[in-house]
């Protein structure tokens, strides 16, 4: 019985790392650097000349298939982790396979952090002010807006429930 409350309390554990990291590094809102289209006319490639442009588009391409493959490797580590918790393996097993989890979704992080950096290289100084400024209207959250901009999970942003009314306008 206690192998079982662990396995549960370990699967649990991994569908809120599973979360996390689809909102940290999902490619749709509440993620990544502000591209066409958001904050209005702009983002990011509303302030970049025409060779920035294309090098950030190669920059970007490069990632996403990176950040595809790494992604595809996150799938198949969670699905292995199902199947132990599923065949009631023990807790080193467990945890090992916890600790890939955690060591790749530290590799994505440090991936996109890395592409951030080197975009912000190309920038002149004025450019990374209006970045700045772009980046702080969006809250410390990415798009979905940090706890400053009052926007929650279900209203803009890609928490639980996301796109779904809160539940007082249920009541209408």
């Amino acid at each position: 019985m206690a192998v079982l409350k662990k396995a549960i309390y370990l699967f649990l554990i991994s569908v809120v790392a599973v979360t996390i990291s689809s909102w940290a590094f999902g490619g749709g809102p509440g993620g990544g650097l502000p591209t066409d289209g958001q904050k209005g006319p702009k983002g990011l490639f509303g302030i970049l000349d025409e060779d920035q442009r294309e090098t950030v588009k190669a920059m970007l391409e490069e990632n996403r298939e990176e950040m595809e493959g790494l992604r595809e490797e996150m799938d198949s580590l969670r699905a292995e982790l199902h199947e132990l918790i599923k065949s009631e393996a023990g807790a080193t097993t467990l945890d090992a396979k916890i600790e890939e989890i955690g060591a790749l979704h530290t590799e994505m992080m440090k991936n996109q952090v890395n592409l951030r950096v080197e975009i912000r290289k190309l920038l002149t100084e004025e450019q990374k002010a209006q970045l700045d400024e772009m980046e702080a209207e969006m809250g410390t959250g990415g798009r979905m807006g940090g706890p400053d901009k009052g926007l929650k999970h279900g209203k803009g942003g890609r928490g639980p429930g996301a796109g779904w009314p809160p539940p007082e306008d249920l009541s209408e």
